[in-house]
């Protein structure tokens, strides 16, 4: 059980979170609002109430951990060469409205972790996120070929999600130093990496799905 934090205009309401391992996806939501539906009437019935329930199969939701990297691995070695190059890209397209930007394994697990520039952004921000993936993966791509290790490129994606500066800022254009800290672009206030949940820590953007407002 755990509660929702941070959603408009209410205080945190307590969940019943299920996990379940969907045999067949296609219904997954229609048997998952189903049972949702089931659990909410026992609860109401013995006289429990405020409650919500989620049905999460572990394998479709996403609900990803960030991980740092060794400063030795030549994924670092690329993008702290590329790093300004970014920034200035970040900040052409986005202006002030991107607040931090790493490099990490971002994943489930370590072990089903992959690479990405990790870039966080005001919440409400509009962009073509599309475009600005692609131009942030081209950019790493290119170092990778330059320092000679065409077997890394295209393993690297970009990510940007919501979260990161005080409102009022006035940023100045920063990149964070090599993982296992990072810092942000409004400030020179490092902090340690964190694990990324739904309700904690803005690492829930869908892979490969990206929307015109974070």
């Amino acid at each position: 059980m755990r509660s929702k934090v941070r959603y408009a205009g209410g205080a945190p309401r307590p969940m019943i979170e299920v996990h379940v391992r969907a045999s067949e996806p296609n219904t997954f939501q229609q048997q998952s609002e189903a049972a949702k539906q089931q659990i909410q009437g026992l609860l109401t019935s013995n006289g429990v109430n405020g409650f919500s329930v989620e049905i999460l199969d572990p394998d479709r939701v996403l609900v990803r951990s960030i991980f740092p990297l060794p400063p030795n691995n030549i994924v670092i070695r690329a993008f702290e060469g590329v790093s300004q190059s970014i920034v200035n890209n970040l900040s052409q397209r986005l202006a002030n409205k991107w607040t931090s930007v790493c490099l990490f394994k971002v994943g489930p697990t370590l072990e089903q972790s992959s690479y990405s520039v990790f870039v966080t952004v005001k919440p409400g921000t509009v962009s073509d996120w599309q475009t600005l993936q692609a131009q942030t993966q081209n950019i790493m791509d290119a170092e990778l070929r330059r320092l000679g290790n065409p077997n890394v490129v295209g393993t690297v994606r970009a990510d940007f999600v919501p979260g990161g500066s005080s409102e009022g800022a006035q940023p100045t254009p920063k990149v964070a130093p090599a993982p296992p800290m990072k810092r942000s672009r409004d400030t020179s206030e490092e902090g340690p990496v964190s694990n990324g949940r739904e309700d904690d820590d803005p690492v829930h953007q869908p892979r490969g799905e990206l929307v015109d407002g974070v």
